[in-house]
């Protein structure tokens, strides 16, 4: 969606009150329209001087309906801008380590969560982050405008951090894992991640869902023999059928299919599926036809991987008020366990992740022993 607004515009009418009141009234919809669906524009100072021009042409004793609009609407956006400001200000998360001797006490069953409230507050935790992504911050990323405008600001930042999140959550599984000495405890670590997973499946949270199984075919883990093996049959059954849920022929058929299945209030689309589908139909077609005139049908061919991928979201706006917003009713969120544990807690790097592999199980064959030569002949 584009909404324009001139200058010209909102100038001084001389005509009758009552149609200058009520374009200005049409205006002020628009201008709420816009701030609900695309508040992150109005971080940008061209944007807000045109809002201080309109609420200036409001300030006339005939215009205090239209006033008190604009008032409600710009309250809004503060709450809305206010609650992002402190979202990107808690982004920065703890930098991987080098050594498990490092790392905190305890693991994701020290929580004392079974696997499917593990799987609900994990969806929650999804579904806040993404939250604080625009839907323009997708096509920012993957249909660019043609020409760019040196003052613009960098809109992608949250949108950035999300996919951060999945890598961040891949490597939490992993280091979870493989941090006990006991491979009877890796083995219970190993079913409550895959038990997670399935969870995550039948919610619908499929980003969650992905980012576990990623972590459970990282090399780390996938070749902790002894480690599978105290797991139980059922495990890998799962995990086995989890993975073809996901795999990626048939241009994801099996995985789309599922999500148009999931239930629509904790459905978490795949991003890398959302990512891959907008750089396909940005490719595929021109952006101007002939005349010079907009591509309308590729704006719709972009606009459903965002509108999908922000579904869930819409749905969570929805139960949000005037009073208490959408970001205001998930915030319950960070004051979980599994919220603590995911922002706070650090991870191994993916060298140290390898190393520690070793160290729980050695080396189990020519290949495997050179690797472990050539990461001790690079650690510092």
């Amino acid at each position: 969606m584009c909404v324009c607004v001139s200058q010209g515009k909102v100038e001084e009418s001389k005509e009758c009150p009552e149609k200058e009141l009520a374009d200005m009234g049409a205006l002020v919809r628009v201008l709420t329209q816009w701030t609900g669906m695309f508040p992150y524009d109005f971080r940008d100072d061209r944007v807000m001087a045109l809002v201080r021009t309109i609420t200036q042409r409001c300030a006339t004793e005939q215009m205090a309906g239209v006033r008190a609009e604009v008032s409600r609407t710009l309250e809004r956006l503060l709450d809305r801008l206010t609650a992002l400001e402190q979202y990107e200000q808690s982004l920065p998360e703890p930098a991987p380590l080098c050594t498990v001797e490092q790392l905190p006490q305890g693991d994701i069953l020290t929580l004392g969560l079974s696997p499917v409230e593990l799987a609900r507050q994990l969806t929650a935790v999804e579904l806040y982050r993404l939250s604080f992504v625009g839907p323009e911050e997708f096509l920012q990323a993957f249909a660019p405008p043609a020409t760019k405008t040196p003052a613009a600001p960098k809109t992608t930042r949250n949108l950035e951090a999300y996919a951060d999140w999945f890598n961040r959550l891949s490597y939490l599984v992993a280091t979870d894992i493989v941090k006990p000495v006991k491979s009877k405890q890796r083995a219970r670590l190993l079913e409550q991640w895959v038990t997670t997973a399935r969870e995550c499946f039948n919610l619908g949270n499929f980003n969650s869902l992905m980012a576990i199984i990623s972590a459970l075919n990282m090399a780390p883990i996938a070749r902790l023999k002894k480690t599978w093996s105290r797991a139980s049959a059922v495990c890998g059954q799962q995990l086995r059928q989890l993975e073809l849920c996901v795999e990626p022929g048939g241009n994801h058929a099996r995985y789309r299919a599922a999500l148009a299945a999931a239930p629509g209030e904790t459905a978490v689309p795949l991003l890398s599926v959302t990512c891959r589908d907008l750089h396909f139909a940005h490719q595929s077609a021109p952006t101007r036809v002939a005349g010079g005139r907009v591509n309308f049908e590729k704006c719709c061919a972009l606009a459903r991987p965002v509108r999908a991928q922000l579904a869930a979201r819409r749905l969570g706006e929805a139960h949000g008020t005037p009073h208490r917003p959408a970001h205001a009713v998930n915030a319950h969120v960070t004051h979980t366990p599994t919220w603590r544990f995911f922002v706070d807690r650090p991870a191994l790097s993916e060298t140290a992740l390898e190393l520690v592999s070793f160290e729980r199980e050695p080396p189990a064959d020519h290949l495997e022993k050179e690797r472990l030569k050539r990461l001790k002949g690079a650690a510092p």
